[in-house]
């Protein structure tokens, strides 16, 4: 993917949008200082459920899934596009880590990013004006062209969103309607062609001005009903600030950006033999221990888990794995064997010789 060095701009006014540009990334740019991005992850670092997500992966590639950490696919249907993380220096603006690719699995059906902000961030934009950027191509020679995005604004109970919020896609050229209680702050238009050159797309000046409005999400999406299979698209450097005028994308330290995906979501494992937590036995077959979380999380979360799993003393198979309690700062983990163990004993639960075990905890909006 060719990055092309000189600096090209074009501005076009939209009804209620503010202005909207675009420019080709440009390799001799001195990125400097950088005002709050409220976006997190805004350049696909983390990837606390894996890099590749399609339609056999957990999870798939379905409509109204967090995948990358703290972003959720949108889709119209089901496997339209695998996710991966792209790390590929070649595919990647200059100075840039990693991004999101979209390989298109639907031919001529719309999909797009979602995050959503949570309402005790979301109070610093409502009411003022903000500005969004985001840098995106395509692969070589492809045929997806069109993007759109908008800046959209919840006003139902505070973090108790419908993170699907499409509710229907409609066809090329017109926006998607939103569900219930969601609503357009900018309206949003035609960006310029994706090219096989990253661009900087930029939309500012928007008002979050929709009543009681308790929560903003960020939604950039294709609208092009005309891609093939196969097709490429990236995504990177998505950045949402307080202000009439968007400034450049500036990259946390990575420790910080774990940290913020970590208050939502938190996954545990990928070793053969990965110590989860110490537990004591209440009795032949019972495991009770605390797990303490990485960071306090933003709600108590719900408790998942995968794979195999038995104990360090005398390899007991467990035989279910689960949560009595969770708050936001740990949980009580519960654990069954057939038999075999001494009451009062302590024991480790670890993965049974199996690198897909795993435990995760999800407090998503």
């Amino acid at each position: 993917m060719g990055i092309k060095h000189k600096f090209v701009s074009a501005i076009a006014e939209g009804a209620d949008a503010g202005v909207v540009r675009v420019s080709n990334w440009n390799e001799e740019h001195v990125i400097e200082g950088g005002l709050q991005n409220f976006l997190i992850n805004g350049s696909f670092r983390v990837a606390q459920r894996g890099t590749t997500f399609d339609a056999t992966t957990s999870p798939l590639n379905s409509d109204d899934t967090y995948l990358l950490d703290r972003w959720i696919l949108l889709s119209d249907g089901n496997d339209i596009v695998d996710v991966s993380q792209e790390t590929a220096a070649a595919n990647l603006p200059t100075g840039v880590y990693a991004g999101a690719k979209f390989d298109i699995e639907t031919q001529d059906k719309k999909w797009g990013q979602l995050q959503i902000i949570e309402a005790k961030d979301s109070a610093a934009l409502i009411g003022n004006k903000v500005s969004l950027t985001f840098q995106a191509a395509r692969g070589a020679g492809d045929t997806s062209t069109l993007m759109r995005a908008a800046v959209i604004a919840w006003d139902g109970a505070a973090d108790t969103v419908t993170s699907d919020v499409v509710s229907v896609w409609e066809a090329e050229g017109t926006n998607p309607t939103l569900v219930a209680n969601w609503t357009y702050e900018n309206v949003p238009t035609a960006l310029t062609g994706l090219t096989d050159a990253y661009q900087t797309f930029t939309i500012e000046n928007i008002d979050i001005d929709t009543a009681s409005t308790t929560n903003v999400a960020l939604f950039i999406w294709s609208d092009d009903m005309t891609n093939a299979v196969g097709d490429l698209v990236y995504i990177t450097g998505a950045k949402l600030e307080v202000g009439e005028t968007a400034t450049d994308f500036v990259a946390r330290h990575y420790e910080k950006e774990e940290a913020l995906c970590q208050r939502y979501y938190q996954r545990f494992g990928g070793g053969t033999d990965t110590y989860f937590v110490m537990c004591g036995a209440t009795g032949a077959t019972g495991l009770e221990g605390t797990f303490m979380y990485i960071i306090p999380m933003r709600a108590a979360p719900t408790f998942g888990s995968g794979g195999n799993f038995e104990t360090n003393l005398g390899a007991i198979a467990l035989t279910a794995l689960g949560t009595d309690l969770s708050t936001t700062i740990s949980a009580r983990i519960s654990g069954t064997v057939a038999g075999g163990l001494t009451q009062g004993f302590a024991y480790n639960i670890r993965a049974d010789s199996d690198a897909t075990a795993y435990m995760q905890f999800a407090a998503e909006l």
